[in-house]
């Protein structure tokens, strides 16, 4: 990936060069995959995709199509608004960096009020946002490699059936804020500047089979949410909590949380089920449970001593009723019977040839 943007670097800089010797445009995209534009492309309407730009007529069998182009500039590179038309953001680079004389960052792209959108193998680089998703619904986001400087890779707010998947993000994360029917799966998100994932008011929604690797604080943070399911997710070496959540009627299940500098998971709320989740090396505790109400089950302990039931730091009083070893760690329980059950046989073993002379 660093490959691939040092590459592209380099081409918009030997596209500069060559414009200021007179070198034709045309000779430099017959060398050149991508079509190189100094300006934003700006859509404002059902009307307004130029065919200078794109392909199709924005049905659903023939979506708009804008493919194979770079915009690096100091300010948003694609902005659309206010269109149901069905289109296509394919294999296309953006980037929009820092305005160093005013401090100044832009989002690389922004769709507000878009619906039939898709976002799809593109790298999208900025300072100040990749992607926001504003008062969307039915937007896709696939394949595609994100980085933000300052803030994270996916904005999505007061968005409906929005589904993140299978993305790539370095140095950010993805936020999710007043959305109904969020879809974020199958994704890498690795060393984010500051949460992993950050969702406030979410409901009826997937949060599965993430990598969450060495985020600067939480793993994922999760509030006011409501009906939403956290699965298969890996969340490792966070900086603060793996999950810090605040949810009401969600389930947390098979989520692997290691190695987090706080609690493993933290948890407010009620009427939440946390079930066959692995907890290990955590360094405060694995879990807290500060709620009401929420059902802890056939989770995976690496401190579980092998014998009754599990208790849950925090005021809620909870246990985990069936709980598990870790796999591949032995509870001090079976320690004990390895260690013991030998002796005890060759004690018996001892005592019966005593008796047989």
């Amino acid at each position: 990936m660093v490959v691939l943007r040092h590459a592209l670097a380099f081409t918009f800089l030997f596209l500069l060069v060559c414009t200021s010797s007179g070198v034709s445009s045309t000779n430099i995209e017959s060398v050149n995959a991508f079509s190189t534009y100094e300006q934003p492309i700006v859509v404002i309407g059902d009307l307004n995709f130029s065919s200078a730009y794109w392909q199709g007529d924005g049905s659903a069998s023939s979506p708009y199509i804008l493919e194979d182009i770079q915009i690096a500039i100091n300010a948003t590179c694609l902005s659309i608004s206010n269109t149901s038309s069905y289109f296509i953001i394919r294999n296309c680079w953006f980037v929009s960096y820092w305005y160093e004389n005013y401090a100044i960052g832009y989002e690389a792209v922004i769709f507000n009020n878009v619906t039939n959108g898709v976002i799809q193998d593109c790298d999208i680089d900025s300072s100040a946002g990749s992607v926001y998703l504003l008062h969307c619904s039915n937007v896709n986001m696939t394949e595609n490699i994100l980085s933000s400087e300052h803030s994270q890779g996916v904005f999505v707010f007061d968005s409906v059936d929005c589904h993140i998947l299978e993305n790539y993000f370095e140095n950010s994360g993805i936020e999710g804020l007043d959305a109904l029917a969020l879809n974020i799966s199958n994704n890498i998100v690795t060393d984010s500047r500051s949460q992993g994932m950050h969702l406030h008011n979410v409901s009826s929604s997937y949060i599965d089979e993430n990598s969450i690797l060495s985020s600067n604080s939480h793993g994922i943070a999760i509030d006011d949410s409501i009906s939403t399911i956290i699965s298969m997710n890996e969340i490792r070496d966070s900086g603060a909590y793996g999950i810090l959540a605040s949810t009401f009627s969600c389930s947390f299940t098979g989520n692997t949380i290691t190695n987090s500098q706080g609690y493993g998971l933290d948890l407010e709320g009620s009427e939440n089920i946390l079930y066959e989740n692995l907890f290990l090396h955590n360094k405060v505790t694995n879990a807290r449970d500060r709620g009401t109400n929420n059902t802890w089950e056939r989770n995976y302990w690496d401190d579980y001593v092998g014998i009754g039931w599990y208790s849950i730091d925090g005021t809620s009083g909870s246990e985990d009723i069936s709980p598990q070893g870790y796999p591949g760690i032995l509870t001090p329980l079976q320690i004990a019977l390895i260690v013991l059950v030998p002796i005890a046989i060759l004690t018996i073993l001892l005592v019966m040839k005593k008796r047989s002379r």
